[in-house]
């Protein structure tokens, strides 16, 4: 539960931060569990809206102590693209991790049209 010292100083947020600079994706979607629930504090309202219908999850303002999340960070940053969170359920079954790939998939396969 610590996220270290200060914003972005553990070694594996600061190679996603560089890989996220480099590559400058237009969507992001951070997946982390066991909230159940897409965050609407930071994004764009209509992605999470269709992840939230698409995984059968609730929508959720997710507040962080202690700072901001990647999400965050990446909406303020790149202001003309969007990151969302998704918090999937503490457990899962095959059946449900097979739907959000095919939901993943489905927004990636739009995305480029």
């Amino acid at each position: 539960y610590f996220s270290g010292p200060r914003p972005a100083s553990e070694p594996e947020t600061r190679a996603l931060v560089r890989f996220l600079t480099r590559v400058e994706p237009q969507t992001v979607i951070s997946l982390h569990q066991p909230l159940a629930s897409v965050d609407f504090s930071v994004g764009d309202e209509a992605l999470t809206r269709w992840l939230a219908r698409n995984l059968r999850l609730p929508v959720a303002n997710i507040q962080v102590s202690g700072g901001g999340t990647m999400t965050s960070w990446f909406n303020r940053e790149y202001r003309r693209r969007t990151a969302v969170t998704v918090e999937l359920p503490p457990s899962t079954t095959p059946e449900y991790r097979k739907r959000v790939a095919e939901v993943l998939l489905l927004h990636a396969e739009h995305r480029r049209v």
